[in-house]
């Protein structure tokens, strides 16, 4: 839905201007294994309507 950004280990995702009720959006990040692995990553979602950000942690099992 809008732009991407990668340095090192983070991932920067641009700000959505507006979102519609009911309406959503979507990105797809696709990572690809170094090594096999029992993985975690964090997402911090921030917006005006927060105080505080919004953390979500996905575990994921990677195989090379």
């Amino acid at each position: 839905a809008t732009a991407v950004s990668c340095s090192g280990q983070v991932v920067s995702i641009a700000p959505l201007g507006t979102l519609a009720p009911g309406a959503r959006a979507e990105w797809r990040i696709v990572v690809r294994a170094k090594a096999a692995a029992d993985a975690r990553s964090r997402w911090e979602m921030t917006s005006e309507q927060f105080k505080v950000p919004v953390v979500e942690t996905e575990s994921s099992n990677l195989y090379r």
